[in-house]
């Protein structure tokens, strides 16, 4: 084990998350648990209400107040456990050391201000840095990021980009102060697929030319795969399946997880219809007994609809919380 596998840059032990609601409070995640090391990738997949978003807001503490809250874990950032710090001391965090990169740029850029006035607030928020010193960076920034002409760009408001170009400007935001670690919800979803080749691209050569940890939530098993040392696929809130990337390709063990890759189409092979994983994911206020998987899984027995499984190793690192799983 090297040193940085065994001081990772981030460790998330026993998560667990709720958002009041109108009909009460609710658990949106449960008993989470994952690593991120430098110059890493982990790729947390799912369908949309799994979790995966409120698990990286829950690292950022970025929940809506006061519905929002983690009760039990520990966030732990290069020995510094974040779920105890106070606001202030979390302020000092983001941006600087962890960033994120939401899932529609529209939203992360205020649209009356210019694109050069929003990056180097960032910077004049964390660093000892004047206004010129910190346009220039910025300037710097977007040249990294591939954005063209970023002289007239900076005093260029956010609906005169293109959609690609804004997602590169909050790419950049989110690297102003070289982070250790970023979390990119879902950044390409809506671009087009030359777009978001261009934009898994740059990730990768920021990550390695920086060293910095990747956290890449997305749903689309093909960005999993190109772009991802470790993943983790989460359901119902839960983590249900964890290991290398291939490992997790090569040896799916929860049925969830196979479900996913059996919806993959396959360029070698002549396909009529793709087969799906039938049902939706649970009311999160109302899940089943046992395994939250149960009511949709081809294999389920008796003992899925009364006890839950637990994420147990069945290969190496490899884990899964199935009754069905070999177990290592």
């Amino acid at each position: 084990m090297t040193q940085a596998e065994a001081n990772p840059l981030l460790r998330v032990t026993r998560l667990r998350t709720s958002i009041a609601t109108d009909m009460g409070r609710m658990v949106v995640i449960s008993d989470v648990s994952f690593e991120v090391g430098a110059g890493r990738t982990l790729c947390i997949v799912g369908e949309s209400g799994c979790g995966k978003s409120i698990t990286s807001l829950s690292i950022m503490r970025l929940l809506p107040k006061p519905q929002g809250r983690i009760e039990a874990g520990h966030v732990s950032f290069l020995g510094r456990d974040l779920t105890a710090l106070s606001e202030r001391e979390m302020r000092q965090v983001r941006g600087r050391d962890i960033s994120i990169v939401f899932q529609e740029p529209m939203t992360a850029l205020n649209p009356v201000f210019t694109i050069g006035s929003q990056l180097t607030e960032a910077l004049l928020a964390h660093e000892r840095c004047g206004t010129a010193q910190a346009r220039a960076r910025a300037l710097g920034a977007l040249r990294e990021v591939g954005i063209p002409d970023p002289e007239s760009r900076l005093d260029a408001y956010p609906h005169q980009l293109s959609g690609g170009q804004r997602q590169r400007v909050v790419i950049a935001m989110a690297l102003l102060c070289r982070p250790k670690l970023l979390i990119a919800d879902e950044p390409t979803t809506a671009l087009d697929v030359t777009v978001q080749a261009q934009i898994l691209e740059l990730f990768r050569q920021l990550r390695n030319s920086h060293g910095m940890g990747l956290i890449l939530i997305t749903h689309d098993l093909g960005v999993v795969a190109e772009m991802a040392d470790d993943v983790i696929v989460m359901y119902a809130g839960r983590v249900v399946e964890a290991g290398p990337v291939a490992s997790i390709f090569n040896r799916p063990q929860h049925p969830y997880t196979i479900g996913l890759l059996g919806s993959l189409p396959k360029v070698s092979e002549r396909q009529g219809r793709l087969p799906i994983v039938p049902g939706t994911v649970p009311n999160l206020m109302a899940l089943p007994e046992g395994c939250g998987f149960h009511p949709r899984c081809p294999l389920a027995q008796r003992r899925c609809a009364v006890d839950l499984p637990l994420l147990n190793a069945v290969h190496g690192d490899h884990r899964a919380a199935c009754w069905l799983a070999p177990l290592d």
